[in-house]
C-alpha cells in the first residue's frame, strides 16, 4: 500500500493534523472491528485501514517529510499509533465484548452519538453528510439498529451512480447481507458498472448470496451454461483463465461468471481477480 492509498482510505489528505489522522483511524476502525455490533465487521478492512494508519505514521516521521509535525519534545507526540497501541486496542474490544454478553454496564461505552438518534434523524444524518466516513457510519447505524427499514433505506435512491464510491461499496456490502430479491436486483444493476471497485463489490455480494444471488448474475449477464462454457474453452480461453482453473484458486463456476462480468464490462480479467481478492501466479509459457 502506498501513502497516496492509506490517505484514500482513511479519507483524508497529506494536510490534515495529527488529531484528524487519529480521528479518521479510531472511526474506521471501530467501524470495521470483527466484534462490532452492528455485525458488519470485516477483518481484511480492519487491517487494511490499521496497515495504512501506520504508514501515515511512518511518513511523518521519516527526515525530510514535508508533512508539518509537532515538535519531537512534545509530550503528545509519544501518543502516535505503534503496534502496542494496537494490540491493546483489540485487548479493549475483546473485553467490552465479553462485558456486553454478560450485561456489565461498561458495555455501553460501545454506543456512539449515532445510537441515540431516530431513524429520521440518521436519514438526515446521511443525506446531509459532510464526508463520506459519516455516511458510512450513518448507514451502519441504520443497518443495526433499523435492519427492516434498511432495504428501503437504501434501493433505490441512495445506491445510485450519484452515491460517492466507497460509500456505495458499502451499502452493496450491507444489501447483499440482507439478501432479499429486491436486494440482490439492485446490486445486480451495478455489475455493469465500468469501476472496478464497484463492480466487484457487486459481484462478491452475489456471490456470496449464495444460490440466489447466482441466478440474478446469471439473468443479468446471461451467463453461458456449463455445457457451453466447456465448450468455448477448446478455442477462447485465455492462459490467465486456463491457470485460475488449472491451480483450482478459482472454481468453474466463479469463473464462467467472471467472463461474463468481463464481456459486460470491457474490464480485464486480472484486475477483476485483483478486485475480488484472486492472487495468481502466472508461470512463463514454455519455449
Amino acid at each position: 500500500m502506498t501513502p497516496k492509498q492509506a490517505y484514500d482510505l482513511l479519507e483524508i489528505d497529506e494536510q490534515t493534523p495529527m488529531d484528524g489522522v487519529k480521528q479518521s483511524f479510531r472511526r474506521a476502525a471501530k467501524l470495521y472491528h470483527p466484534d462490532t455490533a452492528s455485525g458488519l465487521g470485516d477483518t481484511d478492512k480492519f487491517h487494511m485501514v490499521a496497515t495504512a494508519y501506520e504508514i501515515i505514521i511512518k511518513e511523518r516521521r521519516e527526515p525530510g517529510s514535508n508533512i508539518t509535525r509537532k515538535p519531537q519534545n512534545d509530550a503528545s507526540q509519544k501518543s502516535d499509533f505503534t503496534f502496542p497501541y494496537f494490540i491493546r486496542f483489540l485487548r479493549r474490544k475483546r473485553k467490552e465484548k465479553q462485558a456486553r454478553k454478560n450485561g456489565e454496564e461498561s458495555a455501553g461505552r460501545r454506543f456512539t452519538a449515532s445510537s441515540l438518534l431516530t431513524y429520521k434523524e440518521l436519514l438526515i444524518r446521511f443525506d446531509r453528510a459532510p464526508s463520506d466516513w459519516v455516511k458510512i457510519e450513518a448507514a451502519h447505524a441504520i443497518y443495526s439498529h433499523f435492519n427492516e427499514k434498511f432495504e428501503s433505506f437504501a434501493v433505490p435512491n441512495r445506491i445510485s451512480s450519484k452515491t460517492p464510491e466507497k460509500v456505495l461499496v458499502e451499502l452493496i456490502d450491507i444489501l447483499g447481507r440482507i439478501g432479499s430479491p429486491t436486494a440482490l436486483e439492485a446490486i445486480a444493476q451495478h455489475l455493469s458498472n465500468r469501476n472496478r471497485k464497484i463492480c466487484c463489490s457487486a459481484f462478491i455480494a452475489l456471490d456470496r448470496a449464495g444460490e440466489p444471488g447466482h441466478k440474478v448474475i446469471d439473468k443479468k449477464l446471461g451467463t453461458k451454461s456449463a455445457i457451453s462454457y466447456f465448450i468455448d474453452g477448446f478455442f477462447r480461453r485465455s492462459d490467465l483463465e486456463r491457470c485460475a482453473l488449472k491451480q483450482r484458486i478459482v472454481s468453474r463456476q466463479k469463473m464462467r461468471r467472471l467472463i461474463a462480468v468481463m464481456r459486460e464490462t470491457g474490464l480485464p480479467l486480472r484486475e477483476l481477480l485483483d478486485g475480488i481478492g484472486v492472487k495468481i501466479q502466472q508461470t512463463a509459457p514454455r519455449l
